[in-house]
């Protein structure tokens, strides 16, 4: 015979516990805000979304929450945001990489610059060498 496991106790009868699926589809949408508007925030929100929708659906399988539909949005939206946010990231950094030459180049120039129409040649000149012209 095996010694009873002590029993877990879940939340008082009439008490449920949907903070955490609400959390997470906040925080899902936001994510999909921060993706376009702010990459990196758009990953650290994606992620909590995601984890706060996943404790969530398991709040409503012990019986201790009732809005699976909300933790569940909320991962799902918060996976999305960290997604495209990671992508939108990777695009970014592999820029970066690719034309650091002549990002080099346009920030040295924009510091010399003193006039608009300066500042507006050496913007031309980036947007021809990165397109290879």
């Amino acid at each position: 015979m095996q010694p009873a496991q002590p029993e877990v106790p879940a939340a008082p009868p009439g008490i449920v516990r949907n903070g955490l699926g609400v959390a997470a589809l906040v925080l899902g949408v936001l994510s999909l805000v921060f993706m376009l508007l702010f990459p990196p925030g758009g990953v650290i929100v994606g992620i909590l979304a995601v984890v706060f929708g996943i404790i969530g659906v398991r709040r409503v399988g012990r019986g201790e929450a009732t809005n699976r539909g909300q933790a569940v949005a909320g991962a799902i939206t918060g996976g999305i945001g960290l997604l495209v946010s990671v992508v939108l990231l990777a695009i970014l950094g592999s820029f970066i990489f690719t034309h650091r030459q002549q990002i080099d180049t346009y920030t040295q120039c924009l510091r010399n610059a003193h006039t608009q129409q300066a500042r507006d040649v050496c913007q031309t000149q980036f947007q021809n060498s990165v397109r290879g012209r």
